[in-house]
């Protein structure tokens, strides 16, 4: 009996001895997984900042500085802003005009379509489109034409304001439109009568009457007074 105990104790003594060298070496296994996970982490920390001063060196050699970088950037985006404000500058009123009349081309194809449209049903026609097309084309050609011409009789009598007197100019070598336009402007702008064109030219042509008269007269008062003074007459001779 006593020595089946004493087997006993041994095996429990084995056991616990045993269970001991177990957890020592899972102890042991641990501190190594610690310390190795510690050296390989290191050991990356020292190969990325030795990879990062490679990489700045061959960012420094081949970019430069990152400030001149920038300073380049900035003055060739402040060029690019610069081309493109000339640029609008230059070209914005061409642009507004190229709307403008686009915008009033369409309008007057309309009115000349409807135009051609009242005319054929009232003729018992046909207007072909491209008629249209044409009528369109060319009147507003003329409108332009019209702008520009008008623009340059009022600078060239030198005022800033267009009045009826340049339309009658433009229209001055189609007597029939002159007199319809001088009589449609005297009854619906009683208050503001323009002068006739004619009566311009007729007081334009009596100015220089009057200068000449003007002169005769004068010469008539010096030979006056050369006859009244034959001394002064004699001297001169």
């Amino acid at each position: 009996m006593a020595s089946r105990n004493d087997g006993i104790q041994l095996l429990l003594q084995a056991e616990k001895s045993a269970s001991e060298k177990v957890n020592e070496a899972k102890r042991r296994k641990a501190k190594r997984l610690k310390e190795a996970k510690a050296e390989a982490q290191a050991e990356i920390e020292a190969e990325r900042a030795e990879r990062e001063r490679h990489f700045k060196i061959c960012e420094d050699k081949v970019l430069g500085r990152r400030s001149e970088i920038e300073s380049q950037i900035q003055k060739l985006t402040q060029e690019i802003i610069n081309t493109q404000t000339a640029s609008v500058n230059l070209h914005k009123e061409d642009a507004i005009n190229m709307l403008l009349n686009c915008e009033y081309k369409a309008e007057l194809h309309y009115r000349c379509t409807k135009t051609a449209q009242e005319i054929a049903n009232s003729e018992q026609c046909e207007i072909n489109m491209d008629v249209i097309c044409l009528v369109t084309e060319l009147v507003f050609r003329f409108y332009q034409v019209l702008a520009t011409d008008l623009e340059t009789f009022s600078r060239h009598a030198k005022r800033s304001t267009i009045t009826a007197e340049d339309v009658f100019c433009f229209v001055r070598r189609n007597p029939k439109l002159l007199q319809h336009l001088v009589d449609y402007h005297r009854n619906h702008f009683e208050d503001n009568k323009p002068e006739s064109p004619d009566l311009v030219n007729e007081t334009s042509k009596t100015k220089p009457k009057q200068k000449v008269s003007r002169k005769k007269s004068n010469m008539n008062v010096t030979d006056s007074s050369e006859y009244n003074k034959p001394e002064e007459a004699a001297q001169n001779v």
